[in-house]
């Protein structure tokens, strides 16, 4: 009875905000994947709230300079991009550039700034650069890693492997998986190449 007499004045410690993060790209699931799957890498490991975020650039300013585009030229179907920022900026592709390169000081330095891939402008205004050992990125900023940020987990395998058994099961063993981008502004992949890369995959 007096225990519970002295707990009346103790206040709780209250449990702390989750991390806000916002995972910014133009949308398309290759870039935004990357992204997407760093922010969810990082929720594994403390509680965190994602937010996607899609931009692009209205048509007359898109093949600008990054370093002449604002917040003001993006296009109106635009997600929000304003207060309140989030704790954690995690942006990919070159179209999220300009916005990457502001935030911080948008926010008055309470953002950290994270990149990935190779941005090629402006690297010292990140926090943070993932990139491809494949680029051979280096700097202060620059944490390498090997291929790309992705949302694969043993989870995830596990879960979906059921609808693909039945096509895997007569595959003889060892089993390799290799993801390999597909078609894109800079480069190509026709079937006859991801046959030829599978038949030397299988060798």
């Amino acid at each position: 009875m007096g225990a519970g007499r002295r707990d009346r004045g103790v206040t709780p410690i209250p449990s702390p905000s989750p991390l806000s993060i916002w995972v910014v790209s133009d949308g398309r699931a290759g870039i935004e994947n990357q992204a997407l799957g760093l922010a969810e890498a990082v929720k594994r490991l403390t509680p965190a709230e994602i937010t996607i975020k899609h931009i692009r650039w209205r048509p007359v300013f898109d093949r600008l300079p990054s370093a002449l585009k604002t917040a003001a030229m993006l296009d109106p179907a635009s997600d929000p991009i304003a207060a309140p920022w989030p704790d954690l900026w995690i942006a990919t592709g070159r179209a999220t550039l300009p916005l990457s390169t502001r935030v911080k000081t948008w926010s008055a330095g309470k953002t950290f700034v994270v990149q990935t891939q190779d941005p090629r402008w402006a690297n010292h205004r990140y926090d943070m650069i993932i990139a491809p050992a494949h680029d051979g990125l280096s700097g202060d900023n620059v944490f390498e890693i090997t291929g790309s940020p992705h949302r694969i987990t043993a989870e995830r395998i596990a879960e979906v492997a059921p609808a693909f058994a039945d096509r895997i099961a007569p595959l003889p063993h060892p089993r390799v998986a290799v993801l390999i981008g597909g078609k894109s502004k800079a480069f190509d992949l026709p079937a006859e190449h991801a046959a030829d890369l599978a038949d030397r995959i299988a060798a």
